[in-house]
């Protein structure tokens, strides 16, 4: 038996493009093949690949949504447990169409849900809030909050 590290304690975090999609003051969650919980959506980020980019092809590859605008916020950056999170607030006026090869469902989901989500998302939600970012998206606003 070995006696060297523990395995993991320093492995590097994957980097991964993380959409925060507000909808009524409902944030956008889904639950992956591989995951009990919902989280957020987003994905893999290619080398050399804007990290807006990274969360708005993740999003059309799972979510098949389309995106009308689109910013990137570095300050609700975040890590968690595995993953180094580059966060980009998107607005979109579709409903979701799951790609089932990847994610299971998806739910709009406010605090007071009894849904179950990753430990980060609540921490999150509470920066949303803070940044006045909750209602930002709702009925076309986005453009007086700074979205592209």
């Amino acid at each position: 038996m070995s006696q060297g590290i523990p395995y993991g304690i320093f492995r590097m975090k994957r980097k991964r493009g993380t959409a925060v999609i507000l909808r009524h003051g409902k944030l956008l969650l889904v639950r992956e093949r591989k995951n009990n919980h919902y989280s957020l959506p987003g994905g893999g980020h290619k080398k050399g690949e804007p990290w807006m980019c990274t969360a708005l092809r993740e999003i059309k590859e799972e979510l098949n949504l389309d995106v009308r605008r689109a910013e990137r916020l570095h300050t609700l950056d975040f890590e968690s447990t595995h993953y180094s999170h580059k966060v980009s607030l998107l607005v979109t006026d579709q409903e979701p169409k799951v790609n089932s090869a990847e994610i299971l469902d998806y739910v709009w989901w406010h605090p007071d849900s009894i849904v179950s989500v990753a430990p980060s998302v609540r921490d999150l939600w509470n920066r949303i809030v803070a940044a006045g970012l909750k209602d930002c998206c709702t009925n076309g606003d986005a453009h007086d909050r700074g979205c592209k």
